[in-house]
């Protein structure tokens, strides 16, 4: 409870001196260039953050998936080793020809 009210002070003070120090009124004038900057502005952030999701696609999907614990699959002997029907492929060197 004290916290709270502690809180609650420092919330009121904040906003106390943000009443006296931030005017009323800013009698500012936008021109039809600045509104249209600001539009351009927004539309690029827009094209620039969905590009920047699809090249790191892998990566934040990874981050979330490792986050919340997605597939958390133990590997055993079994899964590490390789198929007996695949072999891994060797190297002929002439040495190896010549022997055959």
């Amino acid at each position: 409870m004290k916290k709270l009210i502690a809180l609650s002070q420092h919330t009121f003070t904040l906003a106390l001196i943000l009443w006296m120090v931030v005017p009323n009124a800013a009698h500012a004038y936008l021109d039809p260039n600045t509104g249209s900057s600001i539009i351009q502005i927004g539309i690029a952030s827009l094209a620039t953050g969905s590009y920047l999701v699809k090249v790191f696609w892998k990566q934040i999907s990874g981050f979330f998936k490792g986050l919340f614990g997605g597939n958390k699959t133990k590997q055993t002997s079994e899964t590490t080793q390789a198929p007996a029907n695949i072999q891994a492929k060797k190297t002929v060197t002439k040495k190896d020809a010549k022997a055959k």
